[in-house]
Formats: C-alpha cells, sequence, structure tokens
C-alpha cells in the first residue's frame, strides 16, 4: 500500500478529509469553525541552493524586492556569519551542515517559536506567489496535520517525499507532532544528505499526517520543479521524470504543463524571477510591449543552467503565461 495513503487512525485528528481536485484548486471538506477561517499565515524559510550558489546575494535581494517583499520571510544558514544582510537570518550554530539531523532538530525548533499556521520551505532559486498559496491553504483546516507540495519518490523503495527546491508546506500541528515523537532511531537519510526524505516519511508513516500533492484537471502542477518555459518545452531531466513515475505521476510539457493559479516555480535564477512575478502581478505592462521587447525582456540576464529561454516572439508559450496563468487577488 502506498505509503501516503496509511494514515494512522490514533494519531490524526478526528477529522474526515476529503480531497477533490475542483476547477484548478484543492478543496479539503471538514469542520470549520472562524478561527480556521482566518487568512492565512505563512513563514517563507528559504534555503540557498548549492545550484550556482554565487548567485545567492542577488537571488536573496530578489526575493526581498518581489514575492518577499509583504511577507514573513526568514534565511537559513550554517554558521557562517551575516550571510545576505538584506533581511532576518536565521543561522545553525553548528558544527555542522544544514542537512544535519542536528540542524534539523534547531530549524523546526526554531520555527516553532514564531507565528505562523503554515512553514513553507524553499530553495533560493525559486520563486513563489504567496497570493495563489494563501488562496490554497483557506480551504483547509490549519489544525489538520498536513503536507503539501511536489511529491516524489525514490525509485525502487517506499521513500516518498515533496521536494523542498519548488517548496513544500507543513502545517503546524504537523511540525509539532514530529518534533514531540521524531522517529527514533535517527533515520539513516539524514546522513546522506535528504532531510525532505526523512520528515515527510516519517509524518506519513508514523505521526498520522495527511500527505497532498495538488494538480489540476489537465495535470499543471502548482508547485513546479521548473521554470513555466522549461516545463513548457520540456523535455524534463531524466532523474526527475523517474522520481515522478516512481511516485504514479507524470509531468506534463505544453499548457497542460503548470497550474491556472500557479505556487512556485524552482530552477529559476533571479532575472527569470523577477521576470515570472512582473509578469503575474502586472500582465498589463507586459501587454503594453511590443512582442519584440516581451522577448528581449524575458530573455535578457543570466538563466539557471536546469532552466530555458522562449524561443520566440510569437511562441505559443506568451499564450500560456498571459491567457492560462493567473493570480488570485487579495486584500492586503
Amino acid at each position: 500500500m502506498d505509503l501516503w495513503n496509511r494514515i494512522n487512525p490514533c494519531q490524526i485528528v478526528p477529522l474526515v478529509i476529503f480531497v477533490l481536485s475542483v476547477r484548478g484548486t484543492v478543496r479539503f471538506a471538514g469542520s470549520t469553525d472562524s478561527t480556521e477561517r482566518r487568512e492565512p499565515h505563512v513563514l517563507f524559510a528559504v534555503f540557498p541552493s548549492s545550484v550556482a550558489s554565487h548567485q545567492h546575494t542577488e537571488r536573496v535581494r530578489t526575493i526581498r524586492e518581489t514575492w518577499g517583499k509583504d511577507e514573513q520571510v526568514v534565511f537559513v544558514y550554517v554558521a557562517v556569519g551575516n550571510v545576505s544582510g538584506f533581511a532576518e537570518e536565521w543561522i545553525f550554530p553548528g558544527p555542522g551542515r544544514l542537512n544535519s539531523e542536528e540542524a534539523w532538530r534547531w530549524f523546526l525548533s526554531q520555527a516553532l517559536k514564531t507565528r505562523w499556521d503554515w512553514l513553507m520551505r524553499v530553495d533560493d532559486v525559486a520563486v513563489v506567489l504567496p497570493a495563489n498559496l494563501r488562496h490554497l491553504l483557506r480551504s483547509i483546516n490549519r489544525t489538520t496535520p498536513m503536507l503539501i507540495g511536489s511529491r516524489l519518490r525514490l525509485p525502487g523503495t517506499d521513500m516518498a517525499y515533496m521536494s523542498g527546491g519548488p517548496g513544500w508546506v507543513v502545517s503546524r500541528p504537523a511540525v509539532a507532532a514530529y518534533l514531540e515523537q521524531w522517529c527514533p532511531p535517527s533515520n539513516r537519510w539524514f546522513r546522506t544528505g535528504n532531510y525532505d526524505i526523512t520528515m515527510h516519511s516519517c509524518m506519513v508513516k508514523h505521526h498520522g499526517v495527511a500527505a497532498v500533492s495538488p494538480r489540476e484537471d489537465d495535470g499543471g502542477h502548482k508547485f513546479s520543479m521548473y521554470g513555466p518555459a522549461r516545463s513548457f518545452l520540456g523535455p524534463y531531466d531524466r532523474w526527475f521524470a523517474n522520481y515522478k513515475a516512481a511516485a504514479d505521476e507524470t509531468p506534463f510539457t505544453g499548457a497542460s504543463c503548470c497550474a491556472t493559479y500557479p505556487i512556485s516555480f524552482h530552477y529559476v535564477e533571479w532575472p527569470e524571477q523577477r521576470n515570472i512575478y512582473g509578469l503575474m502581478t502586472d500582465k498589463g505592462a507586459w501587454a503594453a510591449m511590443s512582442a519584440e521587447e516581451r522577448l528581449k525582456r524575458w530573455n535578457s540576464g543570466k538563466i539557471c543552467a536546469y532552466s530555458s529561454r522562449i524561443p520566440s516572439k510569437n511562441h505559443s508559450v506568451w499564450g500560456m503565461l498571459f491567457h492560462k496563468m493567473r493570480l488570485h487577488s487579495e486584500a492586503r
């Protein structure tokens, strides 16, 4: 049986959860009250990616000036001093690395000292659309132990997890239960560097946490491993296709690659992050440009090694960017 469906009835809250993919979102039916219907409070924890790490300072600047400017964002580091200088930082006192068991306990304990309903862990080489995330979270009871993201599985194993690149989102009760109960003895995956595997497998198999990998009716991902152009054009890297197949999911290319209301895109360098955020928040400005100007703007600057440029001014990827992908409006 799939580990994501093995829920311990003695540990999960007494709430029946029905997960349905309806009109491009995920709806959760269950008991709610006025407290649970309040605006979801999200803490965004940004981790430095090993991909082109010399770009980290510009990525931090971009996050602070785009999607993170009105959000509660912290940047998490190992003990290397005041790295970015632009925002609040959490620095693991060490010794060790951020993918050690000690560092992960420290990070989650640090997070629980802060007020939030949902914690999103995401790489610095990703762009997030918080309005679309909050829209999804409004439909979920925040007291439910819940894990949300893009599901992967190590081929040939039962080790399923949500990818940390485009970000995963976890509810506060799930983190509290994980820290309190842990999964003794210490899991070997910490020693191989993948704390996402350790945490998510433990949460679902031992602590009754419900896990959801939301997609739309046409297959579009809300948490995308690649940028919109690479996702549309393909092909995907073989490892990603294999990990998705092992998780019983198929990533699509073309207009069905991405959600109508996407939440995040990974493997996008800071100039592309600015373009994605700028287009999604102000399509009028991009529509006022000539086709040549749009293409030049999008393709200018450094791109991630795992990303793609848009091939031409009239390429059909523009149709997805302008007419399919949308941003939920918010009263802030």
